[in-house]
């Protein structure tokens, strides 16, 4: 399921970032040192499929699905307003 937008792992950085009012940095790493950092915990083939898709799916915007909305019948959150909320729920624990 998404929301109601497209958005990038940095711009969902950036909305973390925004959120909790400290800069939040996304560090990119090869696919051939996550294929060795994953494979050193997991099955080899599961990992190589993961890894295959991430690097097909790399500087492509996602889909934006309607399924939430669907099934809801409510607009689901942006990625800011899902940051903002777990900013909120953690507050609560701490």
């Amino acid at each position: 399921m998404s929301g109601p937008e497209s958005v990038t792992r940095r711009e969902q950085a950036e909305c973390i970032s925004e959120s909790i009012g400290r800069k939040v940095v996304l560090e990119e790493t090869t696919a051939e040192d996550y294929l060795d950092a994953l494979g050193r915990r997991g099955d080899a083939e599961v990992v190589d499929t993961l890894v295959r898709h991430l690097v097909e799916a790399d500087g492509r915007p996602a889909p934006v699905l309607t399924m939430y909305q669907d099934l809801t019948s409510t607009e689901g959150r942006t990625a800011s307003g899902v940051a903002r909320r777990a900013t909120m729920v953690t507050a609560c624990w701490q």
